[in-house]
C-alpha cells in the first residue's frame, strides 16, 4: 500500500497536473479555482507528501528485496489502474463530446 501511494500517487500526481494545466488551454483568470486546487496539489504532492511516501517506504522495505519486488510490482498496479481510469475519462469525454455534437446538428 505504500509503494501504491508514493510511486503511484505522490510523485506522479506534480507531473500530471502540470500537464493538464498546460494541455487544457484554460488560462488561470478563466478558471481561478481549477488553477488553485491543481497548483496546491502540485506542491503539497511534490514537496511534501512525496518525499514523506519514499521515506515511509524505504523504511518499510529496507534492505529486504523481497519487498522492493513486492513495492514495484504494487506501485505497477497502481500506475496501471490510475492509466485505465484516466483513459475511461477521456473516452466519456469524447463520447459526450461526439453525443452532444450529434444533438445541436
Amino acid at each position: 500500500m505504500a509503494a501504491a501511494l508514493a510511486l503511484g500517487r505522490e510523485h506522479i500526481i506534480p507531473c500530471m497536473f502540470r500537464s493538464l494545466l498546460q494541455k487544457t488551454g484554460v488560462s488561470e483568470s478563466q478558471a481561478p479555482i481549477f488553477h488553485f486546487y491543481l497548483n496546491r496539489h502540485i506542491h503539497l504532492d511534490e514537496d511534501f507528501h512525496a518525499p514523506l511516501s519514499l521515506r515511509l517506504l524505504n523504511g518499510l522495505c529496507g534492505d529486504d528485496e523481497a519487498k522492493v519486488e513486492e513495492a514495484i510490482e504494487a506501485a505497477n498496479v497502481a500506475v496501471n489502474a490510475r492509466l485505465a481510469f484516466w483513459d475511461g475519462v477521456l473516452e466519456s469525454i469524447n463520447k459526450n463530446s461526439f453525443q452532444n455534437k450529434m444533438q445541436t446538428s
